[in-house]
């Protein structure tokens, strides 16, 4: 049987964020799942859906959308996660506005990751529609 941690260690930690990611591993997952979408300039990041109102404190920042399609990656990295069921998931709730969303980029890069197995899922098949590559 394989354990597959899903975005990471969510209900531990805020979901999709590096810390998520390297927990799960650590708590014995043989492999991590997480979802990847694209920034409106281009950038794949690691995320569930486009919508960032219930998962990261977009709320306390001035942007004209909430959506990661319509954001480029510098407005994304003031941005910081949060548990997306925080009534549920008190423990990850704690941890609240402390990572931020990382890059797919920064999770291959990173060395906690070296020879594990990581499962991804682009999203939003219109941002690959735009490149010519539907």
């Amino acid at each position: 049987m394989l354990v597959f941690g899903h975005r990471g260690a969510c209900g531990y930690l805020p979901e999709n964020t590096m810390e998520s990611l390297e927990l799960a591993f650590d708590q014995g997952a043989d492999a991590v799942e997480f979802d990847v979408v694209f920034t409106k300039d281009g950038h794949p990041v690691i995320r569930h859906d486009l919508d960032l109102v219930s998962t990261t404190d977009i709320g306390n920042h001035s942007f004209l959308s909430t959506k990661v399609d319509e954001l480029t990656l510098e407005d994304l990295q003031r941005l910081r996660a949060k548990e997306r069921y925080p009534d549920g998931r008190t423990e990850s709730a704690a941890f609240d506005g402390r990572f931020f969303i990382p890059t797919l980029k920064q999770v291959l890069q990173n060395p906690a990751f070296d020879k594990k197995h990581l499962i991804i899922e682009f999203k939003h098949g219109a941002y690959f529609e735009q490149l010519g590559l539907d």
